[in-house]
């Protein structure tokens, strides 16, 4: 993940006792050139210096000039690299030839003193043998082990946040070299999204014009959609509805559309736009009859060369990455555009007969495949005069990462076939559902979608793509399968290898054309945020050990943390955030869970204080799990300890799985109570492990029913 300005503010706060430099210290263009200049412009400015020598230029939405010779701050430059964001400059790169016949920390300690005479005193000051000068062998076991950020700002009425950062970069020690990076934070923010889409697989539109116009049209059909809704006008919604989906809907359904009366306090709050190549999202909030939000997303398709609305997604919380990245997964991959060819991939066995496994990735999904030994049945419900009871069939599973999943992901997908009797005859039920599980984090489900989404059954196969976004700092490889309950207790270990195309790739009418591909030198590896995890569970540490002073300093990092963020824009400050504050409550709930006093006594310091309180629930959660009477007492009993119920369902996931059955009874309670609909999922999710109960599998069936039907429009 990224690097954020957040994590730099605990990183110095926690690790570095940095002070902030002089605000005196502005930062207007790097080698003269102004921040937002033309590449032309750029280009001009640059070899008007007479020891500078114009190398290449790659035009596009995201430009590079790149350059040689000069120097800078008196020290010989090696090169240069301008980079631009729709013509606009937005930071630059210098590198220095490091002398091997000294120390690298001696020559990257006197840059840094000259850069603390220009800027005053840096914002980071990562070193990583503050006492030491060790040798080139010695630096390099570690990296990177040095590196120093100033915060500053532009000149001039509105002042611009800019960033100057020294490391060294070291691909290897005959390639190391030390290098200066200047830069507007707003405008290498812009093209950083850019760069990122087009790994996840987004066509870059031509200019910024082009995007405003997508995202306008999208807005337009979304509130004309909705405008319908509110005024009554069913027939009008239905109308702008994908073929798909209509195709799903009965005609009752079709029907109770028509006949939706007016609501009058119907207002959609839209918080953002996002665009593929063939799909939109819209994410909103909206209010209930009864005043509870909901967090919504409707998903459009380009149909006939319009947008059409083609599903929408509901749950009583903010979308994380990991929903997001699966309601609006890529539309366009290599894989995908080779025709998804299996033939030559390496099929295995599972350690059950009835299945083998197939995987490959590229650069932007992870793809697996489960084979099945006869024809899966397809999702539906059936009634038959078959009076023998129907059997569970248990398909495959995948730990992605850590198979003790600290830090990994773990999906499984479940083909659950459940039966009841309705009059004389019995009626079977089968669905299929795609679940990721993320330590520390959330859990997200998808149904299968036979249209393209990112789970799909194909006859004997179940396909399988896993966005790479939400893989980023997971380890692939090896894939660990396991097949429950036929299979040994001894996983499978899959080595994924990347699919490269065979042949020419297959001809398409209308070929999109994408920006040309930046050939950039890797930038460094950065780790801050792994870094202030460790800050923030040695912090969790000292509580457990009985520090008086750590309580409030976790505290007072949370505080800064969460300081003036904004909940819908600052999304990935938002993640960050709750990676590192479950890193400190997870350890908490742990050793809570394990008769440590300390630790629970700050879990119920933590329900009473801000912006504590969020997290104590699910650490309260795994101390339940753990065997913790009265953790588990206080989420059964929320309302008394000022814990929302939606927070007390996810958190009672963790004992429910372990078979806790006052749990257990609490999350049945909530899935049978229609008025708790936008809790249903979360307590499904906990009730999954305890299936083989009667009563619990008669809920899930009746769960996973009502998801089989198509959405009712909103009241």
């Amino acid at each position: 993940m990224k690097t954020h300005y957040h994590i730099s503010v605990l990183l110095s706060l926690c690790l570095c006792g940095a002070s902030l430099q002089s605000r005196s210290a502005t930062v207007d263009d790097f080698i003269g050139i102004r921040w937002g200049t033309s590449m032309e412009a750029a280009k001009k400015i640059a070899l008007s210096n007479r020891q500078l020598r114009f190398e290449k230029q790659e035009g596009g939405v995201l430009g590079t000039i790149s350059l040689r010779g000069g120097g800078y701050l008196g020290k010989p430059a090696a090169w240069w690299l301008l980079r631009f964001v729709n013509d606009k400059l937005s930071n630059g790169f210098v590198d220095f030839q490091l002398n091997r016949d000294q120390r690298p920390l001696h020559q990257l300690r006197q840059v840094r003193q000259m850069l603390i005479a220009k800027y005053g005193e840096p914002f980071i000051n990562m070193d990583s043998h503050p006492h030491s000068d060790p040798s080139w062998e010695e630096c390099l076991k570690v990296r990177p082990f040095f590196k120093c950020d100033w915060k500053l700002t532009t000149s001039g009425p509105n002042p611009e946040a800019t960033t100057v950062r020294l490391f060294l970069h070291a691909p290897t020690m005959e390639s190391a070299c030390m290098r200066l990076v200047l830069g507007k934070d707003a405008l290498c923010a812009e093209r950083d999204k850019i760069e990122h889409d087009m790994k996840s697989g987004v066509v870059p539109a031509t200019s910024p014009e082009d995007v405003q116009a997508r995202e306008a049209a999208v807005k337009e059909v979304f509130e004309k959609f909705h405008s319908a809704i509110k005024a009554g006008k069913g027939k009008v919604a239905l109308e702008m509805r994908s073929k798909e989906s209509l195709g799903q809907m009965t005609e009752e359904q079709k029907a109770s559309w028509r006949r939706r009366p007016p609501s009058r306090n119907y207002a959609p709050d839209v918080s953002s736009v996002s665009l593929r190549s063939k799909t939109a999202g819209v994410y909103y909030a909206l209010k209930d009859s009864r005043g509870a939000l909901a967090y919504c997303f409707d998903l459009f398709l380009m149909e006939d060369g319009q947008w059409k609305l083609h599903l929408t997604r509901v749950q009583d919380r903010p979308p994380s990455d990991l929903a997001r990245a699966f309601w609006l997964p890529p539309d366009t991959a290599p894989f995908i555009e080779g025709g998804e060819d299996w033939s030559g991939i390496e099929a295995v066995a599972t350690g059950d007969p009835a299945w083998s496994v197939q995987t490959t990735s590229d650069s932007v999904f992870l793809y697996v495949r489960f084979i099945h030994a006869t024809d899966l049945l397809f999702p539906d419900s059936t009634l038959t005069d078959d009076p023998s009871p129907s059997d569970m069939i248990y398909s495959p599973g995948v730990s992605i990462g850590a198979l003790n999943i600290q830090e990994g992901i773990r999906l499984s997908v479940g083909e659950v076939i459940g039966t009841r009797t309705a009059t004389q005859k019995k009626q079977s039920f089968v669905s299929y559902i795609l679940t990721l599980r993320r330590k520390g984090d959330e859990s997200h489900s998808e149904s299968v979608n036979n249209s393209g989404g990112v789970l799909k059954i194909l006859g004997r196969c179940i396909d399988i793509r896993v966005p790479r976004e939400v893989l980023a700092s997971v380890p692939i490889n090896p894939l660990r399968i396991w097949v429950t309950p036929k299979a040994p207790a001894a996983t499978l270990e899959y080595p994924v290898k990347d699919w490269r195309r065979r042949g020419p790739p297959p001809r398409r009418a209308a070929p999109v054309t994408v920006a040309p591909p930046i050939k950039r030198t890797p930038p460094a590896p950065d780790p801050l945020l792994d870094t202030a995890k460790q800050t923030m569970r040695t912090l969790a540490t000292r509580i457990v050990e009985g520090d008086p002073k750590a309580f409030d300093e976790l505290l007072d990092t949370a505080k800064k943390l969460y300081r003036d963020i904004d909940y819908v824009k600052e999304r990935d400050r938002l993640i960050s955030n709750l990676a590192l504050m479950h890193a400190a409550y997870d350890i908490l709930g742990e050793q809570a869970g394990k008769g440590n006093t300390k630790a629970f006594e700050a879990l119920k310091q933590s329900l009473g204080t801000k912006p504590l309180s969020s997290f104590a629930p699910d650490a309260l959660g795994i101390a339940a799990a753990l065997g913790h009477a009265e953790a588990l007492q206080m989420l059964l009993h929320h309302d008394q300890h000022g814990i929302l119920k939606s927070s007390a369902v996810f958190a009672l996931q963790a004992p429910a799985e372990k078979n806790n059955t006052r749990a257990i009874a609490f999350l049945l309670a909530v899935l049978d109570n229609p008025a708790e609909r936008a809790l249903w999922y979360g307590a499904s999710q906990g009730l999954v492990a305890a299936r083989d109960n009667p009563k619990v599998k008669a809920a899930l069936e009746k769960y996973e029913q009502s998801r089989q039907k198509p959405a009712e429009p909103p009241r």
